[in-house]
C-alpha cells in the first residue's frame, strides 16, 4: 500500500517553517556539549517538535515507488513521513535530512531525486551546514558562503537557491545544471529509472543560523510534465 499519496497543500505549513530554528538549535547545544552532531541525532528534535504541533510522524519508511535494493543494498528510504493528527488524510509528508559535506554533493543530490519520485506529497528537503573552516563554509547576513576556491554555483545557486521570492521553475535537463547533471544520472541510474517527470518549482521555504550552524528547508512542487532521460537528447 503506497502510503505516501494525498493532496499537497499550496503553501508549506507554518510549523514547517520554524523547523530549522529548532534544528539549529539543538543542534548548537549538541555540539558544545557533546561534540558534532550526527544525522541520526536530528531526529529526536524533528520528531519532538512535529509530534507536540500537530503531526503524526514515522522514520525511515520505504520508498513506496522504488525497489532498488538490488542496487543499493536495501531498499530505499524516506528519513520522515508525516500526517496532520487533526485530519483524517494519508501521510502527505516526505522529509529529507542531511548535514552537508561538500565531499558527498552527491548523496544530496541523490536525496532530492529520491523526493521528485514519491507522488503527490509535500516533498522537503532540510540540509544541516557546519560553519567551519573545514568545509570552507562561514555565514554572512543568513547566507552560506563557501571559501578555499571552491564553487558551489550549480548546486546552490541553481539547484538549492540560497533566496527565493517565491517558487524557482527547473528541469533536470537544463543546461544550468550541467555541473551536477553526472550526480543527478548516477541517481537516476541507481534507482533503475530511465525516463522521469523532470519538470519542478523549487522554493526555499525558511532558514535559520548560529555562530555553529546554519539550516535551510527546501520544498519541490510539480510545475509541469516535460520528461527527463539520461540517456536522451532532452528539449
Amino acid at each position: 500500500m503506497n502510503m505516501l499519496t494525498g493532496n499537497s497543500a499550496s503553501r508549506v505549513h507554518p510549523t514547517l517553517k520554524k523547523l530549522p530554528k529548532v534544528v539549529v538549535a539543538h543542534a548548537t547545544f549538541q555540539n558544545a556539549i557533546a561534540g558534532s552532531p550526527s544525522e541520526s541525532s536530528l531526529a529526536y528534535p524533528i520528531q519532538a517538535y512535529l509530534g507536540v504541533n500537530g503531526w503524526a510522524i514515522s522514520t525511515e519508511q520505504d520508498h513506496p515507488n522504488l525497489n532498488v535494493g538490488e542496487k543499493l543494498g536495501r531498499p530505499s528510504q524516506i528519513d520522515f513521513i508525516g500526517k496532520r493528527k487533526d485530519r483524517q488524510e494519508k501521510w502527505s509528508l516526505a522529509l529529507e535530512t542531511k548535514i552537508y559535506s561538500r565531499t558527498k554533493e552527491d548523496r544530496l543530490i541523490r536525496d532530492v531525486i529520491k523526493l521528485l519520485l514519491l507522488d503527490d506529497v509535500d516533498r522537503c528537503l532540510l540540509v544541516v551546514f557546519p560553519i567551519s573552516p573545514k568545509e570552507g563554509i562561514s555565514i554572512e547576513n543568513g547566507e552560506a558562503k563557501f571559501s578555499n576556491g571552491w564553487k558551489s554555483f550549480n548546486l546552490f545557486d541553481r539547484f538549492l537557491p540560497w533566496n527565493v521570492d517565491g517558487p524557482k521553475k527547473l528541469f533536470l535537463g537544463d543546461d544550468s545544471l550541467k555541473g551536477i547533471r553526472n550526480h543527478i544520472n548516477a541517481a537516476l541510474t541507481a534507482f533503475g529509472k530511465e525516463r522521469v517527470r523532470g519538470e519542478f518549482n523549487v522554493e526555499l521555504c525558511a532558514k535559520n543560523w548560529s555562530d555553529d550552524f546554519v539550516c535551510c528547508l527546501w520544498r519541490f512542487l510539480w510545475a509541469g510534465k516535460r520528461i527527463y532521460s539520461p540517456n536522451e537528447t532532452n528539449k
